[in-house]
């Protein structure tokens, strides 16, 4: 399963181990006494070796994203879209690199253009620190814990701008290709405020993974590896978009304007050693709407094509 910014919720692996060379099954003389002198044999790199995500220090590296919606019309309004985000990321080990707390604070802004049927910020911004930790209790049970203090707002005003983001989950890992899931996920969303976080992961093979979890499903395909220099995916996901921010109105008073959308994303990805890397996703979003919560006025919109691309550096 991934959080609700793209990101794993299992974000740490083991470093590869070492490739021994014990015997050459079938060959009954040693080398030496061979009478012809052989080539050196070299051990080729194990092409499904796992990339080390985390580094060896404090600062794990940062990430930033830009992404657009067009709004294609057919609604009552029209509502355009663009993002840019900032987010770095630091790790502290509990006790080893097997239990570590992440630490990622952020910022991201939000222009909106195009309606005419109701006043509208022209910037939204979402900025806070996410918190994350995973456990390995034992060989099949584990817990993932994420919290997220944050303000959301168009930064003139201050009342009910603090926003939490929990999540509490326990997986169980029943055989080395099925791992189930069960937990709760907190929004704090004037329109969503929490939901059940539940489901499964499927790995059939190192090429595939069926991450069937709500509320953010996808299937990725694994289309070339490196080594554990680097490797390509493409992936098949739904997302649950949009958020709560306070505002303040065209007449002065304080609101609270949700906007969502439901998408679905297709995408492809490079993985580097060290947290590097790209993405590059392109989708469709459907089930437009914004509305306020102290002056009721709701607005649905025509469905959108999105864009969005991240550099992790």
């Amino acid at each position: 399963m991934t959080d609700l910014f793209g990101e794993p919720l299992y974000p740490h692996v083991d470093p590869p181990e070492g490739l021994p060379i014990a015997e050459f099954p079938g060959l009954e003389t040693p080398l030496a006494d061979y009478p012809v002198a052989l080539a050196p044999y070299t051990v080729q790199p194990d092409p499904d070796v796992e990339i080390p995500r985390f580094r060896n220090q404090l600062y794990q590296g940062g990430e930033f994203l830009a992404g657009a919606l067009w709004d294609l019309g057919g609604g009552a309004d029209r509502l355009r879209q663009r993002s840019q985000e900032l987010r770095l990321q630091f790790a502290i080990p509990l006790g080893g690199m097997d239990h570590v707390l992440a630490i990622r604070p952020y910022f991201r802004s939000e222009q909106l253009s195009g309606v005419t049927s109701t006043d509208l910020p022209g910037t939204l911004y979402d900025t806070g620190i996410l918190l994350f930790n995973r456990n390995q209790w034992s060989e099949r049970w584990s817990t993932t814990l994420l919290a997220t203090p944050a303000v959301r707002s168009d930064f003139r005003t201050s009342r009910n701008a603090f926003r939490f983001l929990g999540l509490a989950l326990v997986s169980w890992k029943k055989s080395p290709h099925w791992t189930w899931s069960a937990g709760v996920l907190y929004l704090d969303r004037s329109d969503l405020p929490v939901l059940p976080a539940a489901g499964f992961t499927w790995k059939p093979n190192s090429w595939w993974c069926v991450d069937a979890t709500i509320p953010r499903p996808r299937i990725s395909r694994r289309l070339w590896k490196e080594g554990g220099k680097a490797e390509g995916w493409c992936y098949l996901g739904g997302i649950l978009g949009g958020n709560t921010y306070a505002v303040k109105r065209a007449d002065k008073t304080t609101d609270e304007m949700t906007i969502r959308d439901l998408r679905v994303v297709l995408g492809y990805e490079t993985i580097r050693p060290g947290n590097r890397g790209f993405s590059i996703e392109f989708g469709y979003a459907f089930s437009r709407q914004l509305e306020y919560e102290q002056q009721p006025a709701k607005v649905d919109f025509g469905d959108a094509l999105l864009f969005q691309f991240a550099w992790q550096f």
